[in-house]
């Protein structure tokens, strides 16, 4: 509890830094460039509430006076806007991460006019709970080694391993023509660090359904280093976001 209340006190991705002078200016301007960058956000995001009272809309910060409000909000991005797709380029920043991945695979799935309505897709993953899967004992096996310095996966059968493993489980349930294949665990984690398990199984499945996530863990990997230098050419050819990315997998 001690580990998890310092982490948290702490700005995302500054816990390395030592307390020195020249280290205190470096994360102040880091703070506020941060700080700087959600405000860009929060002004692009539009507020969907959710709360016992009823539902509404209105832009991020601009209260309605109904009661409940901040209770279960979700909220939207127009994929259209081009400063929103130049600022998904540049990075999300920490705070609005969960928020924007919903929203975007939200609005594939609207897009899609998809049946798998969040409602459904949680009433599966509960429902794959009661079921037995092949793939059970891979799954067990590989969850304590998935981002175990992680104070989430630490602990064997507790905490993230066992939301980590209820998740992989129904996923492999759900597709059952791919079922569980290695890299499946990293994502879910990643996932379940911005989500609870249920949102995390509905993102995983948005993901499998239009992200192409199935073509790319199909049998023997082959489609992925495909898709790996089709991304390598088309995507990323010009942008300086391309060098950084070469370097970090050499």
């Amino acid at each position: 509890m001690d580990d998890a209340a310092e982490m948290l006190a702490l700005q995302a991705g500054l816990t390395g830094i030592t307390d020195d002078e020249r280290a205190g200016k470096s994360t102040e301007a880091q703070k506020r460039k941060e700080l700087e960058r959600a405000e860009k956000w929060r002004k692009m995001a539009t507020v969907v509430k959710k709360g016992s009272s009823g539902t509404g809309t209105g832009k991020a910060g601009q209260g309605n006076g109904q009661p409940g409000q901040g209770q279960g909000m979700d909220y939207e991005f127009d994929t259209k806007n081009s400063k929103l797709i130049e600022r998904t380029w540049k990075g999300i920043p920490d705070c609005w991460r969960a928020a924007a991945w919903w929203s975007f695979l939200s609005t594939s799935a609207k897009a899609w006019k998809s049946t798998e309505t969040e409602e459904v897709l949680i009433a599966e993953f509960l429902r794959l709970q009661q079921e037995s899967s092949p793939d059970d004992v891979q799954i067990d096996l590989d969850v304590p080694r998935t981002v175990n310095g992680h104070i989430m996966f630490r602990r064997r059968y507790r905490g993230g391993q066992r939301l980590l493993f209820r998740v992989l489980h129904a996923i492999s349930l759900y597709f059952p023509e791919t079922g569980y294949v290695q890299g499946m665990a990293p994502l879910a984690a990643t996932l379940l660090c911005y989500f609870d398990e249920e949102r995390c199984f509905v993102m995983l499945v948005r993901l499998w359904r239009y992200r192409g996530l199935e073509y790319l863990y199909s049998p023997g990997f082959d489609k992925l280093m495909l898709a790996l230098g089709d991304f390598e050419k088309r995507w990323l050819a010009g942008k300086d976001v391309a060098s950084k990315l070469v370097s970090l997998i050499i």
